[in-house]
């Protein structure tokens, strides 16, 4: 048996439109080329900013959005040669957790007929057995199996969204996307629903796939990530080494823009600045796509796409400052900051 869970290979998803009734259709590649790897038993983050692509990524690894390129391969099974069987065996071996627990559950339905749903359709339980397992899943996300006849109103966002991690939990899926799964909270119920998920994946070996752009939340739920920019992954690794030693500048500047606790340290700390927005992935630029925004930019980031590159501490990273320029061989890009400290902060090389 596999020990990946989930495993995308160069995946791509297109959008099309056309400017009026007889104009050219135009493509739009949300997603450009997308691979990584996710092992059983492991949680693995995929950040970056809104619109780089990381929540149609999901829904791609999911089957829920056609592939123009590549292929999904969840446990076991490939999504491109899947038959009927096989698709309805992946979905219930994937599960989703939205952003919103508010419009996550069906207001007409009680909480133990939308947990026992996924039962119904995919299990061939008794309606004894569904209660059963209900009263169970209930349980094990800390809320009382007597509430099962209650309706979702009747909850807080916290205890909507525990709700919504056990019907995902209820058909022991192989992986569990989580996509921005606090955004919606306040923050002490966002530590209560993350030490949940934590304490869940000790008890059960759940496997998350968990999308957000909250990097402090990535750092300490994951054991290893995977940062997008305009629907390219730019930077891959340990979480550990991609937040102590970043090898991208987009990964650097990200992470420069985490606020420090401590006030001292927080004044002493190097900033790297981006400017502008993020270009339109209608019209991507050339070369590497994040050229236009890199403080490090050179000549040669806006021809070519730069290739990936072996990090020392494990992962990739796709950035020309590993071959051109400083030569950084797969070392951290902060090592350009340590002879740069009375520059300006912008194109710093």
């Amino acid at each position: 048996m596999s020990e990946l869970a989930l495993s995308l290979r160069d995946v791509v998803v297109e959008y099309r439109r056309r400017r009026g009734l007889f104009g050219a259709a135009s493509i739009n590649r949300a997603v450009n080329g997308v691979s990584f790897d996710v092992r059983f038993g492991e949680s693995f983050g995929l950040v970056g900013e809104s619109g780089s692509g990381k929540s149609t990524t999901a829904r791609a690894a999911l089957g829920l959005e056609p592939l123009a390129a590549g292929n999904v391969e969840l446990d076991g099974i490939q999504l491109a040669h899947a038959s009927g069987a096989q698709l309805r065996q992946m979905r219930a071996r994937s599960q989703l957790v939205f952003q919103d627990p508010y419009s996550s559950l069906d207001p007409s339905m009680t909480i133990g007929q939308s947990l026992a749903e996924p039962l119904r359709v995919h299990r061939p339980y008794s309606a004894t057995e569904r209660r059963q397992r209900v009263a169970e899943a209930l349980r094990a996300v800390g809320l009382d199996s007597a509430q099962a006849n209650r309706h979702p109103q009747e909850f807080s966002g916290g205890q909507r969204q525990r709700i919504c991690i056990a019907r995902a939990m209820i058909l022991d899926p192989a992986v569990i996307v989580l996509d921005e799964p606090v955004s919606a909270l306040d923050v002490s119920t966002q530590g209560q629903i993350l030490n949940l998920l934590l304490d869940l994946q000790k008890t059960h070996g759940t496997t998350y796939l968990l999308i957000s752009h909250d990097l402090s939340m990535v750092r300490n739920m994951t054991h290893r990530m995977a940062v997008m920019y305009l629907g390219r992954i730019v930077e891959t690794g340990p979480s550990q080494r991609v937040f102590s030693r970043p090898g991208h500048p987009y990964t650097a500047a990200l992470i420069s823009a985490i606020l420090e606790p401590h006030r001292d340290r927080q004044r002493q700390r190097r900033r790297i600045l981006i400017d502008g927005d993020m270009p339109s992935s209608w019209s991507p630029p050339p070369g590497c796509c994040f050229h236009t925004r890199c403080p490090f930019a050179m000549d040669i980031c806006g021809r070519v796409v730069p290739a990936t590159i072996a990090m020392e501490g494990g992962g990739e990273a796709a950035c020309h400052l590993h071959t051109e320029g400083p030569g950084l061989a797969g070392r951290s890009v902060l090592e350009l900051l340590m002879y740069t400290r009375r520059t300006p902060q912008r194109r710093l090389i």
